[in-house]
């Protein structure tokens, strides 16, 4: 029988979106809110400028973009509408061939629902169905788990040595749920994002582009520095709202907002945000999740993004951004 996986965050290797402010007790709210007073500071690119003529068809087509993502998001899909027994694949799973241990993360992008992931279990060389192991991921979370704690979840001991590699099949009949697929080499401490996506007709993705997640705090500074850039992509000042939350629980940790000039990119590292919405890890607090305090189904018409350098691998930078619908 499948055994309920509870929440992890692996030591050792780092470790949405919704509930509106109105959900928020007013002096909460207020105690929250950390407005970053001189956002120039962390201003690293602007587009060109706008003519009065190029400023107003911009500003009509952002309004016309809201009105259709608000009318979008009126007729979302729904969970009835997957079909059942569709999956989707994650190929190239390791449980540690030549160092490489592929972690998976779960992130629910959910203001108050819990979501549970069942994930099948193939060996690729013998062919053999290892057992279905289920992850919980409670609103705002996105839990990390490697498959070798997938299979000791159902009760596994070992996987067939021929199994160099997996490919694991997800269900999920809940919306605005993801997954991301990360490598990681014991040896070099080289990771990286292995996710790969597939799309169909008819499925909405902005969801998956309304935050990141598994952002490292400062606590992994030393070893990987993770940086948060977000993109303006409107015509006029923008005030862009960011919710803070835990990783692995999805405790809300703090808001924070920011002024965006028009068409202006803006980066954030660990530390900032940190200090923006006054929160200060510890022990384990290696992840965190940054959406936009949005619907998203209609987030602003922005884009964010979630970079980590690997001090270790040359100063490398890695793109953490990426994360899949499930059941797609």
């Amino acid at each position: 029988m499948t055994r309920l996986v509870r929440l992890a965050v692996l030591a050792g290797l780092m470790a949405f979106a919704l509930p509106a402010a109105a959900q928020l007790a007013p002096a909460e709210e207020a105690a929250m809110v950390h407005i970053l007073r001189d956002p120039d500071r962390y201003l690293v690119a602007r587009g060109p400028a706008f003519s009065p003529e190029e400023r107003r068809q911009a500003e009509a087509a952002a309004a016309a973009r809201a009105e259709a993502m608000a009318a979008a998001a009126a007729q979302g899909e729904r969970a009835t509408a997957v079909i059942p027994g569709s999956y989707t694949v994650i190929p190239n799973v390791t449980p540690g061939f030549q160092s490489n241990v592929s972690f998976i993360r779960f992130p629910n992008f959910n203001s108050d629902v819990t979501t549970t992931t069942t994930v099948r279990i193939i060996g690729d060389a013998t062919g053999i169905d290892y057992g279905t192991a289920s992850v919980e991921s409670p609103p705002f979370s996105s839990p990390q788990l490697s498959v070798t704690d997938l299979y000791t979840s159902i009760g596994g001991v070992a996987f067939d040595p021929a199994d160099t590699s997996m490919t694991l099949y997800l269900q999920n009949n809940q919306l605005l749920t993801g997954v991301q697929h990360v490598y990681y080499n014991s040896i070099s401490d080289f990771f990286e994002n292995m996710s790969v996506c597939s799309y169909v007709d008819g499925f909405s993705y902005v969801p998956m582009a309304s935050g990141v997640v598994n952002v490292h705090t400062s606590t992994l500074q030393s070893r990987f520095p993770s940086v948060v850039k977000v993109h303006n992509r409107d015509a006029v000042n923008t005030v862009i709202r960011l919710r803070v939350h835990d990783g692995p629980t999805g405790n809300l940790r703090g808001i924070m907002q920011f002024n965006a000039a028009p068409n202006s990119t803006y980066a954030f590292s660990s530390q900032q945000i940190e200090a923006a919405i006054g929160f200060i890890p510890t022990g384990n607090d290696f992840h965190m999740n940054v959406v936009f305090d949005a619907d998203p189904m209609a987030p602003p018409n922005t884009i964010i993004s979630h970079t980590v350098t690997n001090v270790r691998v040359s100063g490398s930078v890695l793109n953490l951004t990426t994360i899949c619908n499930i059941n797609d």
